[in-house]
């Protein structure tokens, strides 16, 4: 099971975490950043409508927080090639294996 914080502070901006949320109008979106509303939007079911692991979830999580950073920040320096979900998406399993690695940091999201 997962738990993820309600809010989530990025730039200086709060963004309230919707957990799970169900992409009604595509089956293949897994998260979404909006910096007008200050959301994230979480799915917790894949594009078969299968629960996904808290792993892909947590993954998602820093994916979108990533975008939030670059669009906040202003430089949108991940949006210049059309790839820039894929590049996203690098840094995000990145990040997401520095916390595996250091599990004092996934203790605060994931329990059981």
């Amino acid at each position: 099971m997962i738990i993820l914080p309600p809010k989530i502070k990025i730039n200086g901006h709060i963004f309230k975490v919707i957990f799970p949320y169900r992409f009604i109008e595509r089956s293949d979106i897994f998260g979404q950043v909006d910096t007008g509303t200050n959301e994230i939007r979480i799915s917790d079911v894949d594009g078969g409508g299968q629960i996904r692991c808290a792993e892909a979830i947590l993954e998602t999580l820093i994916h979108e927080i990533i975008h939030g950073i670059d669009m906040l920040q202003g430089n949108h320096i991940f949006h210049s090639d059309g790839r820039e979900d894929y590049k996203i998406e690098g840094l995000a399993q990145g990040w997401y294996q520095v916390l595996i690695d250091n599990p004092e940091f996934t203790k605060l999201f994931i329990k059981g």
